[in-house]
């Protein structure tokens, strides 16, 4: 292993951030999060001499090696790092780093070091998701995992919402169903499904294998008929089939399409798609956004910069951001059970930023948020106790799932239990009222002493777990003993 412009030392301070692999999206992490003010060490097997220059420039190190193997870790201090990620173009590789990350963390003395890796396989993906929560959890070690399709996806639907015009059903077109054109149709279904319009949503498909896809979506989201109306048009864009674009009208010839998005494999082919929509739009006056997703700013988007009624979304640009990448499985489900809590005390009288707990996520205090992490990381074991686990979400309705009042009582328990464990080791005591500042706390007591009013708080969490989970992607399932 070695640095890029000779050197051998690395600064031994803490708190920086490692990106493994430097092909598009790492180059981009490590700029963007020396950008935000991180401290960057960047390695790669190969980097490409010009582009470590370029990041060299920006005070990033990087290192040439194996970023799946130990020696190359530990050069770049991981053992000290905050953050690594593992966007080496391969999902084998990724994993690797991943195991020898785990075995790095073992050996931390303060801290969690978390480990994001980017699983392009979408299944597989979903597949890492569970097992990333069903997992033994690790003080030191935090994994998550993230998906760039998934991601653009929510972004994209953020920035171009899906709206009916007056009475007509809202119509979403997707030209192109690869896994951005999944991701973006399963997304879209659920949002609307959270939106309770009343009705449901059409959902076009433009694809040369549009049938079979539609119909594996079907197969893998039982539910997603309740919320969809998919019809498929198989057809080639690169045919004369495309050109006319009869897919956009119904058959009494009118159009109700409210956003077309074009994610097709190459930025040229989706451009090529995006800008024949339009010509077609414009030549029978109709009104349809155009959304052509491409891998980058720059390079040929700029076809698109003079073309009214056509956006370009690039997807690399959207979503290799540490805002975007740093809100992962665990803090999204972190962040919907600080929100939880928020609405909780405000309800019974408190005031925000009344206390340090009472901050919106945003502007709360580091180990306030840690902690909620950590809440987050038992949920596995806490629900395995009482023979459920957790499975990526494809009910819907699971969300509405209700444990029973055993299971609620025995849960609340352990997470009372392991409250009281955790602010024992922050060096709190009993108290009668709540001091912070000298670390008391009236509900550090065994829970048949604990008060009604915060047994049933703990109850509370309980019965919102599958909201919580359903807000990351996930459901609450039985294990079955036969």
């Amino acid at each position: 292993v070695r640095r890029a412009d000779g050197e051998t030392r690395l600064p031994l301070r803490r708190g920086h951030v490692v990106i493994c692999g430097l092909g598009s999206k790492g180059s981009r992490l490590a700029g963007a999060f020396r950008d935000a003010g991180q401290r960057v060490i960047a390695i790669d097997l190969a980097p490409d001499d010009a582009s470590a220059g370029l990041l060299r420039e920006q005070g990033i190190t990087v290192l040439t090696g194996d970023a799946s193997g130990e020696e190359a870790l530990r050069t770049a201090n991981a053992t000290r790092a905050a953050h690594i990620f593992a966007v080496c173009g391969d999902d084998g590789v990724n994993a690797e780093v991943v195991v020898r990350a785990r075995g790095i963390a073992a050996g931390r003395t303060s801290g969690v070091l978390t480990c994001h890796a980017h699983i392009v396989d979408l299944p597989l993906y979903r597949l890492l998701r569970e097992q990333l929560l069903a997992g033994p959890r690790a003080n030191s070690f935090r994994l998550e995992f993230f998906n760039i399709y998934e991601s653009g996806a929510r972004a994209l639907l953020s920035a171009h919402p899906i709206a009916p015009r007056g009475d007509e059903p809202a119509h979403l077109l997707i030209v192109g169903m690869g896994r951005m054109g999944e991701a973006l149709a399963l997304q879209a279904a659920r949002q609307w499904r959270e939106d309770d319009t009343g009705s449901r949503l059409r959902v076009s498909v433009v694809d040369r294998e549009a049938r079979e896809r539609v119909a594996s979506l079907h197969a893998r989201f039982p539910h997603l008929a309740d919320v969809c109306e998919m019809v498929a048009h198989e057809i080639d864009v690169r045919s004369a089939e495309f050109e006319p674009s009869e897919f956009l009208t119904d058959e009494d010839g009118t159009c109700a399409v409210n956003c077309a998005v074009v994610c097709l494999p190459s930025d040229a082919l989706s451009i090529s798609a995006a800008l024949a929509l339009n010509r077609r739009c414009v030549q029978e006056g109709r009104q349809v956004p155009i959304v052509a997703r491409v891998t980058k700013r720059g390079g040929l988007q700029v076809l698109l910069s003079e073309c009214e009624g056509v956006e370009a979304f690039p997807l690399l640009d959207e979503t290799c951001t540490p805002e975007v990448l740093l809100r992962g499985v665990n803090e999204t489900l972190a962040l919907a059970m600080h929100e939880d809590y928020l609405r909780h005390e405000v309800a019974k009288g408190a005031e925000l930023r009344s206390r340090s707990a009472m901050f919106p996520w945003d502007e709360l205090a580091e180990d306030l948020r840690e902690a909620n992490r950590a809440q987050a990381d038992c949920l596995a074991e806490r629900l395995a106790a009482f023979d459920y686990r957790i499975a990526p979400l494809t009910d819907w309705e699971a969300e509405r799932f209700e444990f029973g009042r055993e299971e609620i009582e025995g849960m609340a328990r352990m997470e009372h239990e392991r409250w009281c464990e955790e602010r024992r080791g922050q060096g709190y005591t009993w108290g009668e009222e709540r001091d912070d500042g000298r670390k008391r706390h009236p509900d550090l007591v065994l829970w048949e002493e604990l008060s009604e009013e915060a047994r049933e708080k703990d109850r509370e969490f309980v019965r919102n777990l599958p909201a919580f989970l359903g807000k990351a992607g996930f459901q609450v399932e039985r294990i079955s003993r036969t």
